[in-house]
């Protein structure tokens, strides 16, 4: 069943993420994966709330992200979710916050 769902996420300074692709991430780029979606094994990853998102940082960009296409839910209660597609809506350095 396909889904969408706005999510926050943290990416490193460089836009990149810690997990492979190491691929530089572009406001309105979108991605997407083909196999099985793992919550913190394999998915594009987000979490409801921007403090939810918080314990997960790799690094000081906050961004915000749509998240869609087959969603797995993670926690209990839920805290982030393993995606089949994303896309990065916005992001801004949170590193002096």
């Amino acid at each position: 069943m396909s889904q969408t769902r706005i999510a926050y996420w943290f990416c490193l300074a460089n836009m990149t993420s810690p997990n492979k692709p190491r691929e530089k991430w572009a406001i309105g780029q979108t991605r997407s994966l083909k196999g099985a979606i793992v919550p913190c094994q394999r998915g594009y990853h987000g979490s409801p709330t921007l403090w939810q998102a918080l314990p997960y940082a790799a690094g000081p960009i906050a961004c915000l992200v749509e998240l869609s296409g087959e969603l797995v839910p993670h926690g209990s209660p839920t805290d982030k979710y393993a995606a089949r597609t994303k896309k990065l809506i916005a992001a801004v350095n949170v590193e002096r916050e």
